[in-house]
């Protein structure tokens, strides 16, 4: 066999081998995104989360620790500020808010205020944990990445970004996420996810 023979024996080789390959996998529709990422956490009813929390507001910018554990429609939501300059608490159950904040106990609206006068956000604090699990009840996600996790869901009046994924168990749980709203932007960064 001669040079240009096997030349070309060798082209039609590759050309036929490339052909057999697989393409890679195309992401899903974004639509169908949140549904599947639903689904697959419905069986997550017990979890935390631990890392530091940014806070920009309009009154000002500041960094906290913070402790997130959710049991079933409970969660407990611990604020840490640093050098222990503060230690507040909020926790709920789907109905009622509660407020620890610098020794009152607030409920709902009270608390809220608290937050508006001396960080100057009114978000929804209720709202991290959806946002932490990259699963929040309304919202449209606007990209996902080739495994079908979110990176940016738009909502009415915020938008998360997701920039990283932690591996937790057979589970892909946020490790960096950005929510933003009208005059406020939280950065979050979890530390490290537990899972029951």
């Amino acid at each position: 066999m001669n040079a240009r023979a096997f030349g070309r024996l060798a082209l039609a080789a590759a050309a036929w081998l490339a052909a057999c390959a697989t393409p890679p996998p195309r992401p899903p529709a974004p639509e169908d995104v949140l549904a599947a990422r639903r689904a697959a956490l419905a069986s997550l009813r017990q979890w935390r989360a631990e890392g530091r929390l940014a806070l920009q507001a309009a009154e000002g910018s500041g960094g906290l620790s913070f402790h997130w554990r959710q049991d079933g429609a409970r969660f407990d939501l611990q604020l840490v500020a640093p050098f222990g300059n503060g230690r507040w608490r909020v926790h709920g159950d789907g109905r009622r808010l509660v407020w620890d904040l610098d020794g009152e106990r607030l409920d709902g609206e009270a608390g809220r205020l608290w937050l508006r006068e001396r960080l100057g956000w009114d978000g929804p604090v209720e709202r991290l944990g959806e946002w932490l699990l990259a699963a929040p009840r309304d919202g449209r996600v606007q990209r996902a990445d080739r495994f079908g996790r979110p990176l940016e869901i738009a909502g009415a009046g915020w938008r998360a970004h997701y920039s990283r994924y932690l591996e937790v168990g057979r589970r892909s749980l946020p490790g960096r996420v950005e929510v933003e709203g009208e005059g406020w932007r939280i950065k979050i960064a979890v530390r490290r996810w537990t899972v029951y």
